[in-house]
C-alpha cells in the first residue's frame, strides 16, 4: 500500500494494521517526523516497526523517536529488503524458542539522553521494562531498588564513572547481580579490559551499533542470569567483543 502524505499514511496504518511501514521525511503537510512520534506515541500503532528511507542523514533523530531501521538515500532495492527484514525479526521475540519472559526489565545507566533513548525505543517494543539513570552516583542504588535482569552500563559519566559503579555492584562477589553489559563510546585498553574481566557479559561499542543484535543478545544475557539464579551457579566471563 502507498500512500503520499503523513496524514494518509498514519490512516492507512490504523486501517490495514501493516506487518511494517517505509517511511520518508519529507513529505507534504505533516513531515516524516511527525508521522513517526506520532505512530510511537499511539499504543495501538507503536509496535509497528518503522524503516526510515530519507536523503536526511539523521539516523539518530530516527532512532531516538522509535524507528527501527535508517537509510539514507539513495537506496538499493536489495538493501531497502534486507532492512524491512530484519525490521521483522526485530519485532519478534529474540529469545530463540519463545516469547520474552514477563518482568523482564533493564537498568540503563548513561548520561547521554540520546543513548537513553536509543536503549529504552529499542527494547520497549520487545517487552522490557526499561529503567534509566543519567548518574553513575545514584546507578547501585537503582539496580538494587529494581533488581533488574540485566544492567546496560556506560563507562564515560561525570562525577562517578562506570568503572566505579560495576566495582561497587561487584564488591567483595563478582559473581552476585544481574548481568551487567558494558556499551560505551570509550576506546577500550588492557587495563580497563583487566579491570572489566570477570565482572560483566560482554562488551558492545556504541560506534556502528545494530540495536537488533543488540536486544538479542542483551536478552540471551538476561535468560542466561535467570537460568544461573534459578541453579545457584556462578555468571560466566563475556568474551568483551561487540555484538
Amino acid at each position: 500500500m502507498t500512500v503520499g502524505t503523513g496524514e494518509a499514511g498514519l490512516e492507512a496504518v490504523g486501517s490495514l494494521s501493516p506487518a511494517a511501514v517505509v517511511l520518508d521525511i519529507h513529505l507534504p503537510g505533516m513531515t516524516g517526523w511527525d508521522v513517526l512520534e506520532t505512530l510511537k506515541a499511539d499504543p495501538s500503532t507503536a509496535s509497528v516497526p518503522v524503516v526510515v528511507v530519507s536523503v536526511e542523514p539523521e539516523r539518530g533523530r530516527g532512532f531516538a523517536l522509535g524507528a527501527t531501521e535508517y537509510l539514507v538515500k539513495p537506496v538499493a532495492g536489495e538493501h531497502l529488503l534486507a532492512a524491512v527484514s530484519r525490521a521483522l525479526q526485530h519485532t519478534r521475540a529474540p529469545v530463540p524458542g519463545g516469547t520474552l519472559p514477563e518482568g523482564r526489565s533493564v537498568v540503563v545507566v548513561d548520561d547521554d539522553p540520546l543513548a537513553l533513548k536509543l536503549v529504552r525505543s529499542t527494547l520497549e517494543p520487545l517487552g522490557w521494562t526499561v529503567h534509566t539513570c543519567s548518574r553513575g552516583l545514584d546507578a547501585a542504588d537503582l539496580v538494587r531498588a529494581v533488581n533488574p535482569s540485566v544492567v546496560i552500563m556506560d563507562l564515560l559519566m561525570p562525577e562517578v564513572d562506570g568503572f566505579a559503579v560495576i566495582d561497587e555492584l561487584r564488591a567483595g562477589d563478582t559473581d552476585s547481580g544481574p548481568p551487567i553489559v558494558v556499551l560505551t563510546a570509550k576506546s577500550l585498553t588492557s587495563e580497563d579490559l583487566g579491570r572489566l574481566e570477570g565482572r560483566i557479559a560482554f562488551v558492545a561499542e556504541k560506534a556502528g551499533l545494530d540495536l537488533a543484535s543488540l536486544a538479542r543478545r542483551l536478552a540471551q544475557v538476561a535468560a542466561a542470569g535467570e537460568a544461573e539464579t534459578a541453579s545457584g551457579t556462578s555468571h560466566e566471563t563475556g568474551d568483551g567483543g561487540a555484538p
